[in-house]
């Protein structure tokens, strides 16, 4: 299960840090991906993703856990600028190769 988790899915959960990274990279025939249940700490994370050309889409829940923040840094085709949204809101991503200033 960890070729799925962190090369498929690009899971990498920083329980200490409170970090979830999920820098997914679905095979193109895969329209969706779900994994229920994943321990984070004394809680759970679910997460669901869809694509369709052109758009990827994440959902995650966490149940029991603490606030974690969530680095999404899905893999893009060349050429193509990413956007995102949040809750309605468009989100900006991160420049620099996902660094934090």
């Amino acid at each position: 299960m960890p070729g799925l988790v962190e090369g498929v899915l690009g899971l990498d959960l920083d329980v200490p840090g409170r970090i979830l990274r999920l820098a997914p990279h679905l095979p193109p025939a895969w329209p969706d991906v779900a994994v229920s249940q994943f321990p984070n700490g004394n809680g759970r994370l679910n997460i669901q993703l869809h694509q369709e050309p052109g758009r990827l889409s994440a959902m995650v829940g966490s149940a029991g856990a603490e606030d974690t923040e969530l680095m999404f840094s899905p893999a893009l085709p060349a050429g193509r600028d990413g956007s995102f949204g949040q809750g309605g809101w468009d989100v900006s991503p991160i420049q620099g190769g996902g660094q934090r200033q």
